[in-house]
């Protein structure tokens, strides 16, 4: 039976034609979601692991600067949070260190927050986030260990990490 160009096409043709069209449609749809997906637990993870090492880098760079007999812990078991305490240098002259500030750290809420003592001004927010903050001292050895754990939630997905460092102190 041959068939003129006008007949078009009969029902069957056109539902396998749909058919075909809706599987190509949804495998295509399905790897667009699953690249997004991947996609937001990388920009999540990413922004977790900025978050933590943000926090560590300006308490590090902190408590670098305060002597062993300078530096006050507490070591909270509820919350598991601790707080460290700690003077920094204000000067150096004739061979001696003049002490200034005293600064805390802490969590609260999720933060990570810096009070300066001395002043008294209101708590500066370093990062979000914060699960936990833990600080081992062994001031034997002039050294402080720092521990932070980071958490954050996006949808179904939930990253954490936790960053540790050892902070050597001045000598004096």
């Amino acid at each position: 039976m041959k068939r003129d160009i006008k007949d078009g096409f009969t029902l069957l043709e056109v539902m396998v034609a749909v058919a075909i069209f809706s599987v190509i449609s949804l495998a295509i749809f399905a790897v667009l979601t699953s690249w997004r997906r991947s996609r937001d637990i990388s920009e999540l993870q990413i922004d977790v692991e900025f978050e933590a090492r943000r926090a560590m880098r300006k308490m590090t760079e902190e408590i670098i600067q305060t002597g062993p007999n300078k530096i006050t812990i507490t070591d909270n078991t509820d919350p598991v949070d601790d707080i460290i305490v700690f003077q920094i240098p204000d000067s150096y002259a004739g061979g001696a260190i003049t002490w200034g500030d005293q600064i805390q750290y802490s969590v609260s809420g999720q933060q990570l927050l810096r009070t300066n003592l001395t002043s008294g001004a209101p708590p500066e927010v370093i990062a979000n986030n914060i699960d936990s903050l833990q600080i081992t001292d062994n001031i034997a050895t002039g050294r402080v260990g720092v521990d932070i754990t980071v958490t954050k939630s996006h949808i179904a997905d939930q990253i954490q990490i936790q960053i540790g460092s050892q902070v050597a102190l001045r000598n004096r």
